[in-house]
Formats: C-alpha cells, sequence, structure tokens
C-alpha cells in the first residue's frame, strides 16, 4: 500500500526546494531572454518549478516514489519538441529546448534535496552558454552578409563557397527566367572583400549579376 508523507516541516522543506528551483531557473531563463530566445524567465521558471514540485511529490510516496518522477522526462520532452522548428533552411530552436529539458533535471535534482548538484549545474549552464556564446561572437565579429544575384551553375555555387569562405548558404532562392535559372544567394562570409574585390569578382565571372553587401537578417 501507497501512503505519503503530510508532515508540514517536511513538507516546509520542499517548498524550500521549489523555491531554489526557481530561483536557479530564473538565472537561466535571464540568460536565455538576453539572446532573444523564445523561452525566457517565465518558462524556465514554470518548468522547474513543475519539475521540482513534482519530484518532491513523488519522494512523497512510499513505496514508489519513482512513479511520478519517471513522467517528467517524457513530458519534458513533448514540450521541448515544440521549440524546434525549421527557418530559412536552418534548424532553430534546438539549445533552447535542451536548455528547458536542463532546466526540468536541475528542478528535479534541487526537488530531490541535492542542492549542490542543482546548483552547481545552475553555475555550469551559464557558464558553458557564456563561454561559448563569446567564442560564436568573436568568429562573426568580422562577418558581413552578401547577396549574389547569379545565373545558376554548380560550379559557380562551389567557386563562391571557396571565395567566400563558407560552408552553405543562408538563402538560396531558385527561380526561372526565360531559359535561363537564375538565383539569389544570401551568404555570411568572414573576411573582408573591398568593393573593388567585389567587383573584380564579378567581372572573373560572368554569370555573376550582381552582389551587394546586407545587414545581418
Amino acid at each position: 500500500m501507497i501512503t505519503i508523507i503530510t508532515d508540514y516541516q517536511i513538507q516546509l522543506v520542499y517548498l524550500f526546494r521549489v523555491f531554489i528551483a526557481c530561483l536557479c531557473s530564473l538565472v537561466i531563463g535571464a540568460e536565455r531572454k538576453s539572446r532573444s530566445k523564445d523561452a525566457g524567465p517565465k518558462t524556465h521558471f514554470v518548468v522547474a518549478l513543475s519539475s521540482a514540485l513534482m519530484m518532491c511529490v513523488s519522494i512523497s510516496f512510499i513505496g514508489d516514489q519513482a512513479r511520478i518522477a519517471a513522467q517528467i522526462i517524457p513530458g519534458i520532452g513533448f514540450l521541448g519538441a515544440g521549440i524546434i522548428f525549421y527557418r530559412r533552411e536552418n534548424l532553430r530552436g534546438l539549445t533552447t529546448a535542451a536548455g528547458i529539458w536542463g532546466t526540468a533535471g536541475i528542478g528535479m535534482a534541487i526537488g530531490a534535496g541535492l542542492y549542490v548538484i542543482g546548483i552547481g549545474a545552475t553555475v555550469i549552464f551559464i557558464s558553458g552558454q557564456a563561454i561559448m556564446h563569446s567564442r560564436v561572437a568573436n568568429r562573426r565579429a568580422y562577418s558581413e552578409m552578401l547577396l549574389v544575384k547569379m545565373i545558376y551553375n554548380k560550379e559557380l555555387v562551389k567557386k563562391l563557397k571557396e571565395t567566400f569562405c563558407v560552408e552553405k548558404f543562408h538563402r538560396l532562392k531558385v527561380s526561372r527566367e526565360k531559359k535561363e535559372v537564375h538565383a539569389d544567394v544570401v551568404l555570411r562570409t568572414p573576411k573582408r572583400f573591398t568593393a573593388e574585390d567585389l567587383a573584380a569578382f564579378v567581372v572573373e565571372n560572368p554569370e555573376i549579376i550582381s552582389i551587394k553587401r546586407l545587414e545581418d537578417l
């Protein structure tokens, strides 16, 4: 038979755990919001509060403590799946979804009374995000966006990637005009090109119609 712990002092301890989990989640959510992500403090707050609460309820059961806790992970996975989407041929929201999953883990840890692990994981999470984003920012410090209008040609596409040092295009739109296939290519290059460099590249490749600089999309 399953019984529930109803001691009020223990419940106050559980409430304190929920509170600590919420504080950790607000720190993570604030970091996500500072990078203009969809899931900010409110989402992470609710995820941590809910997971910590369910963990406390789960360990309050004597005899079958893992029953409720086991349902948290697939539930958070379902929530995270709704955040991931494709935009302009790029995968978006994967890190945010993983962050929500991690926030749920932090909430579960603190809800189980593992304060050192929960708070430590929060510090590691924020530190890791700061380090990785600073590296990405440094790589993009000198990047610029270019719009290339051209008559589509596979060899020219390959040459564009080699010349401008890109693995894939930010956007590629192909259209047919009369008997020719035209393409609008938006790419981000980490190299600096002067107006003369771009003009010379156009002259060397007659199938390129024009190259224009763009602000970051």
